[in-house]
Parts: structure tokens; sequence; C-alpha cells
């Protein structure tokens, strides 16, 4: 499984060519999944309740002590393959503050699932997104940050734990 995000910085060229088979073209988004939606939310214990008692969603995992990094406090929740990220944040200047502020809970974050991370963000930059972070390992999961959106693209060597 991968994930892949997008955010800001200057574009560079992939050196991941396109396979063509026949007359498919084959990229690294052939078996792109959607890993999980992350939604910036207000308050975050509302929020959960709220998916929780409406969609019957269940809380997985949250941040440490209610706070992550000192900046946000997040929840991830599921039912069957569905996964939510909910996103509270403890400081005016994140992004996700000012976009709840001006327009309410709202998506914030798409994060896909691809079996080669890697290789999806450097097809993503080569068709035009600006890398932001370059593919990375952590805890057996390879994260990349492209900015086309507000997007993350990831790939697993195990489950996904949040």
């Amino acid at each position: 499984m991968a994930t892949t995000d997008a955010s800001a910085c200057g574009a560079r060229e992939s050196e991941t060519p396109l396979v063509h088979q026949g007359e498919a073209l084959m990229s690294a988004f052939e078996e792109l999944g959607v890993d999980y939606v992350g939604f910036a939310v207000g308050d975050l214990d509302l929020a959960s309740a709220w998916w929780a008692d409406h969609y019957g969603m269940s809380v997985y995992a949250r941040s440490p002590d209610g706070r992550h990094e000192g900046r946000v406090r997040t929840a991830a929740m599921a039912k069957g393959d569905i996964r939510l990220v909910l996103v509270e944040t403890g400081s005016a200047d994140h992004p996700a503050a000012a976009y709840t502020e001006r327009h309410g809970d709202g998506v914030c974050d798409i994060a896909l699932s691809t079996p080669d991370a890697a290789a999806a963000f450097e097809e993503a930059v080569r068709r035009g997104a600006r890398p932001v972070e370059r593919p990375r390992q952590r805890d057996g999961v390879v994260t990349a940050w492209p900015r086309g959106a507000r997007a993350a693209i990831s790939s697993s060597l195990k489950p996904m734990v949040y």
C-alpha cells in the first residue's frame, strides 16, 4: 500500500518512464486507491461523535495526549475499508484553522495509496506536480508529497498505522 500527498515547491523532471503495453499506456497510477480522507474540523470531539452517531464510524487512533506536535489534535476513524482522519488545530497559523474559520468543517487532505509511492511521486512530478517532500520511509511506510491539490502518496511494507 502507498500514499501520495500534494504540497508546494518547484517541479522537476521525472526519470520514471511510462511503459507502453500494446495500445494501453501504463503508469505508476495504475493501482491507485484512497488510503484516507482528511477533514479539518473546528471541534474534534464533536466531529468524532457526529461521524460515529451518523455513520457508525469508530475511532481507532488518536494523537497522544490529545495534541500532536503541540499544534493539532487528530482522530483516525474507520468503518469497513473507509478511513477518515479528523484534524483540529490548536494554532491560528495552521492552514486547517484558516480553512475551518472561512468554510467550516471540510475535506483538507486526500491520501492515495499505490504499491510504489516513489514511482507515483516521480510520475506526478513528471506530469507537472511540484515536489514538496521526496519519497522517504518511516516505520515501514514510504510517503511522498507532491503538490497539485492537497494530497499524499504512500506505499506500505506493512499495514498503515496512524
